[in-house]
């Protein structure tokens, strides 16, 4: 809420519920903090404990790979052809429902009556590029990055990372991909790079989930590899640490561009915003986005009051009508 828009609020006699408004915040957040400092140790035990007791179980499974692969051999498997079954695997879950006219997913759809059913042409063009991406480009870079991560001193043996060494490498690896992320893909909007390269991807506008690496070989390369590949090198990441975090970000990609905001899933509707507009949310989570104010229409938008995980099997249509109740609120108080 701007300045003026808050002097406003203040003078139609708001603001006695605003003052209540903060004050609940205030006593929320504080209640909350309380909480949570209380039962610290107590859920640190338990997720200790279930580490412990899934640990255990992966570290028997790692030594059987350990026995019967070669280092490079296991690295193949974790990085390259489990990530791209993965792909297909979750993409192909999208795409049943994508290529039928009136599917059970089509409720969910966050861009209605685009891409229904999806173009058989244009989508067999897409796949060509993916897989060619895959075989050719990717390959070769996941290579490269074994002999990079041997050069860090990346552990591929038992032991297997501790739990809070586990989180540690995780939360660096999410950070360090929203920055290059975020900075690859604003300079492929810069007009000649977008022109040149990154047209090819916004050709879906109202995005598929297989779709996700459709693009140019250069693009592959320095937005979509480069920002998940570099985190754990950086860190010096276990192998383990490395593959899960792959796997992660190949099942988020997916997700974010399937065009489908499926109730208990995370809500893809910030991504597809960026293929609706094309000139905002240029991040994965949305911090940089934040930091440099490149979400402003979004947050204005009905798509932001979507944006969030839903607990219930509404309709997509309620949701759009109850969005645009709550925008229509909104800009009524303001």
């Amino acid at each position: 809420m701007s300045s003026e828009q808050l002097l406003g609020f203040l003078r139609r006699g708001k603001l006695g519920e605003f003052h209540n408004a903060a004050k609940a915040a205030v006593y929320f957040g504080a209640s909350l903090f309380v909480v949570l400092v209380v039962l610290s140790n107590s859920i640190t035990a338990v997720l200790k404990t279930i580490w412990c007791d899934v640990g255990n179980n992966w570290a028997v499974g790692w030594e059987y790979l350990e026995q019967h692969l070669s280092p490079l051999q296991l690295y193949f498997l974790g990085s390259y052809v489990i990530p791209i079954c993965l792909y297909w695997l979750y993409g192909s879950f999208y795409l049943y429902f994508d290529l039928q006219e009136n599917s059970m997913l089509r409720r969910y759809k966050v861009q209605p009556e685009k891409n229904e059913p999806v173009d058989r042409e244009k989508l067999w063009v897409c796949i060509k590029t993916v897989l060619f991406n895959q075989a050719v480009v990717s390959l070769p870079i996941s290579f490269g990055f074994y002999y990079l991560y041997q050069w860090r001193g990346c552990s591929m043996t038992l032991p297997l990372p501790s739990f809070k060494a586990f989180l540690c490498q995780m939360g660096f690896c999410i950070l360090f991909e929203e920055i290059l992320f975020y900075y690859s893909h604003r300079i492929l909007h810069i007009p000649f790079f977008y022109r040149l390269i990154h047209k090819k991807h916004h050709q879906w506008t109202a995005p598929i989930g297989v779709a996700a690496v459709y693009c140019y070989p250069a693009e592959h390369i320095f937005s979509n590899m480069l920002p998940i590949l570099t985190g754990p090198l950086i860190v010096g990441a276990h192998a383990a640490v490395t593959f899960v975090w792959i796997y992660m970000a190949i099942l988020n990609t997916i997700h974010v561009h399937s065009g489908y905001h499926v109730p208990f899933l995370p809500s893809p509707q910030s991504h597809d915003w960026h293929h609706y507009r094309f000139n905002e949310n240029f991040g994965v989570i949305g911090l940089m986005d934040y930091l440099h104010g490149t979400d402003t229409y979004f947050k204005q938008s009905d798509q932001f009051y979507r944006h969030r995980t839903y607990f219930s099997l509404d309709e997509y249509s309620a949701r759009v009508q109850k969005a645009e109740k709550k925008t229509n609120a909104v800009l009524t108080k303001s």
